[in-house]
């Protein structure tokens, strides 16, 4: 009984320290510059990380919402309004949405099992390694990354299982790992994925709407070499730093047959896809002067969404059955997600205000540190603390925090904060090396004995510092020519 007990006291502890936060911080002297108003700000959105990391993300976002709502900034139903009137709340919710059509249709199955039974496999265990990695890629970049874990892990396995590996060995175990990192590192070359504009949504808000956009096809042009190379380099160490024995993959079989042509629903549901994919792009190849561009700008990414959405809901088969109801979409939206970057997103606005002091007092705390440093310093440093804080933290509440101090030092040292925020953006979404980072960091410990842990923390920090230094070596040079 007393065990049973225990989980439920320790849920109750934290919530009311998640609530102490929120309601006795501003009885703490404000320092300057900070303001009263400030404090009590500060205390709610402390409150709300805290209970992000230890409850729920909906208890402490409502919470945050309603008590924000008794400051003289706004009402609670105000803090709502501006959670879902936010563009880059509605176009997160949209995507969720019109990305669900891959999953409800059963596209990401069917192209990982489309690529890990190609016939030229056989007998060539390095290839099949690197063709497992990138179905994971194509997962990772039309889907999310726990998705790509849950759709590959399972071929994975039929695979060691048949050539003969056991849990704990080291090659499934990297492949395993590898499947993580490589879906992960996906997940952010893409401009409209929840993650990437939910970093620059922080972004706008730091700049009080100063900048409003990025260029998507910029940051494809960071994020795919990023990719490309930081996996390359990851391959390479693995096989002749780490020397795996691949040997048994020799003997796996690929079924061809096994893989039929893609049934009705899957056919329409790759043609959503890619015509999502083109609405979305098309303001960054097209001129806005023309009429096409401009019919690109006036519908923007959640008209877009909702266009593919509505086209989905409509269509009607000849024997009366839906493409996919609009319930098999909704379930697949990760609502505590869209919950914690609203309310996020909610109390941006007060935690930037003048009238808080907040900025003004972070600057004062960072500005002399990171001022005097060269910009290529700065960067490599941001870029470090971003990579280990997200791996602790959710990516989202890492932007929140640092996002706003790497805009004021940008402004400081003349470094474009475009730019800077779209390497955050990039290490930002890798967060691996402990369950607390993401959902698929939490899957990623949860490996039913395949993984050891200490594999798990040494090949994380070995990834960790391969992609800073690609980062930096790719990103950083490419970034500043094309932003």
């Amino acid at each position: 009984m007393k065990a049973f007990a225990a989980k439920p006291i320790k849920w109750y502890i934290n919530c009311a320290i998640t609530l102490a936060f929120m309601l006795l911080f501003r009885f703490i002297p404000a320092p300057e510059p900070l303001t009263p108003f400030g404090m009590t700000v500060a205390g709610i959105f402390i409150g709300m990380i805290y209970g992000w990391c230890t409850t729920n993300f909906f208890f402490p976002s409502l919470a945050a919402l309603i008590l924000i709502g008794f400051t003289p900034y706004t009402t609670p139903t105000g803090a709502l309004g501006t959670m879902f009137s936010n563009p880059q709340v509605l176009q997160c919710l949209f995507l969720m949405l019109a990305m669900a059509i891959l999953n409800a249709t059963g596209v990401t199955s069917y192209l990982a099992q489309w690529i890990v039974n190609r016939r030229l496999l056989k007998g060539h265990p390095w290839l099949l390694i690197v063709m497992l990695f990138i179905a994971s890629i194509i997962i990772g970049l039309v889907g999310n990354v726990a998705g790509s874990v849950l759709v590959m892990w399972p071929l994975a396995k039929d695979i060691f299982q048949a050539v003969g590996y056991e849990k704990g060995d080291k090659t499934p175990a990297f492949v395993m790992f590898g499947i993580v990192i490589t879906g992960m590192s996906a997940s952010m070359t893409m401009p409209f994925q929840v993650a990437t504009i939910s970093t620059f949504a922080f972004l706008y808000q730091a700049s009080e709407n100063a900048i409003t956009g990025f260029d998507g096809a910029a940051y494809m042009g960071v994020a795919l070499p990023v990719l490309i190379v930081a996996v390359a380099a990851a391959l390479l160490i693995f096989r002749f730093v780490f020397k795996l024995d691949v040997s048994k993959l020799k003997n796996y079989e690929p079924n061809a047959d096994a893989v039929s042509v893609m049934d009705r629903n899957q056919k329409v549901g790759f043609g959503m896809f890619i015509a999502l994919f083109l609405l979305l792009l098309g303001p960054s190849f097209i001129p806005a002067t023309t009429a096409i561009g401009n019919f690109f700008n006036t519908l923007g990414a959640v008209g877009a969404c909702m266009l593919v959405i509505a086209v989905s809901c409509i269509l009607m088969f000849r024997q009366g059955e839906l493409f996919v109801t609009f319930k098999q979409l909704a379930d697949q939206v990760a609502w505590g997600a869209i919950f914690l970057f609203g309310a996020a997103m909610a109390l941006s606005g007060p935690l930037n205000s003048a009238e808080a002091g907040i900025s003004a007092f972070l600057s004062q705390i960072f500005s002399p540190i990171f001022s005097g440093m060269n910009p290529v310093v700065f960067i490599c440093v941001f870029m470090l603390i971003a990579l280990l804080a997200t791996n602790v933290l959710t990516n989202a509440i890492v932007a929140a925090i640092l996002v706003p101090i790497g805009y004021n030092v940008c402004l400081v040292t003349g470094i474009n904060p475009v730019m800077m925020t779209a390497l955050f953006a990039i290490v930002n979404t890798n967060a691996f090396m402990f369950p607390s980072g993401s959902p698929a960091g939490a899957l990623l410990h949860d490996n039913d004995g395949w993984i050891s842990k200490k594999r798990i923390y040494s090949w994380s920090l070995v990834y960790i510092v391969i992609l800073l230094i690609v980062v930096m070596a790719v990103g950083y040079p490419i970034g500043n020519i094309l932003f």
